[in-house]
């Protein structure tokens, strides 16, 4: 397949045209091997002759360039033009023009752009929730009690076991003034912490509440109580002396390795997204620990925070496998 161009010529002896099989008296076209009369030499798309003004071979049968891109050119996802060009692709397979990515608002948790047809949205707390994540939105708390039971009883099966903490759905202004993490990322989730002091010294730390934002998809709903339920853990067993890139580091780690272990393309983007965010905190933070992780493993790193209150040293030389 490839751009060609036909040529005009005067024949020495009589050729025979490659569509009618007739003896060619005049100017003919030689292209695809073949002669042809001008009249005959005609796009395999539109059935038009094609006129000398170049052609696509594909398949050994000549198309205009146009008819050729709206035959086997891919379609753009959002307004269906062909793309012969240079275009995009998302992380869910939708191609599409390169324009659009500037034109279109995206989904606030997926990234899908949202264009009012193919991928329709509706306004949340702030940005666009796009119908694809709108399908599994968390709303209520009858939605949550299941994903989060089941966010609950995967921490148990890793030995992070901490009191009962009760769920909370809120508001995007909720999280922010309840949240005690470092800002930076969009805030979906909050840990809510009391502590008594005396003296100076810390006496007693409860956990309140885990409070999630309203209205996340499903998967990410879930991502973001096993990130949680980290912080629970760890002010559950007395660790209070992490850095921040440490403590946001290891939670990560556990709304990662519960999406490694789910099966769809929803946790595969989640789980990179996690992987690839940029942020000093969470995403150096995660990679530290990660890294960590692929020497001494999840139940290495739960075991020394557990005995030690600290994330363990790294021996020089170990080598392992992330997670």
């Amino acid at each position: 397949m490839g751009w060609r161009g036909a040529s005009k010529a005067v024949p020495a002896g009589p050729p025979v045209c490659g569509r009618c099989e007739g003896r060619i008296a005049g100017s003919y076209v030689r292209a695809l091997d073949r002669d042809w009369h001008p009249e005959h030499f005609l796009c395999g798309g539109c059935g038009f002759p094609i006129d000398g003004c170049g052609f696509v071979e594909n398949g050994n049968i000549a198309y205009h360039r146009r008819c050729h891109d709206d035959l086997f050119a891919p379609k753009c996802f959002y307004c269906g033009t062909p793309m012969a060009g240079k275009y995009l692709r998302d992380a869910w397979g939708a191609e599409f023009c390169e324009f659009h990515s500037t034109e279109l608002a995206k989904c606030e948790f997926c990234g899908r752009l949202v264009d009012g047809s193919r991928v329709t949205g509706r306004a949340t707390e702030g940005g666009l929730q796009c119908n694809v994540c709108r399908e599994t939105a968390v709303d209520t708390p009858e939605d949550a009690a299941p994903l989060y039971d089941r966010i609950l009883e995967w921490a148990t099966g890793r030995t992070l076991v901490f009191p009962a903490v009760p769920l909370r759905l809120t508001d995007l202004a909720g999280l922010v003034s309840n949240s005690s993490e470092p800002k930076g990322n969009r805030t979906l989730g909050s840990t809510r912490i009391s502590t008594e002091t005396c003296s100076g010294a810390t006496v007693k730390v409860e956990v309140l509440s885990i409070d999630l934002l309203r209205e996340l998809p499903a998967v990410l709903f879930c991502a973001v109580a096993a990130h949680e339920a980290g912080h629970a853990w760890l002010r559950a067993i007395g660790v209070d002396g992490l850095s921040p890139a440490e403590e946001e580091g290891f939670c990560e780690l556990l709304a990662f390795s519960w999406l490694r272990e789910q099966a769809s393309p929803d946790r595969d983007f989640y789980a990179e997204r996690i992987a690839k965010n940029d942020d000093a905190i969470y995403g150096n933070g995660f990679r530290q620990v990660r890294a960590l992780s692929g020497v001494r493993g999840l139940a290495g790193l739960v075991e020394s925070l557990r005995n030690t209150k600290r994330l363990p040293a790294t021996p020089l030389g170990d080598r392992g496998v992330a997670v």
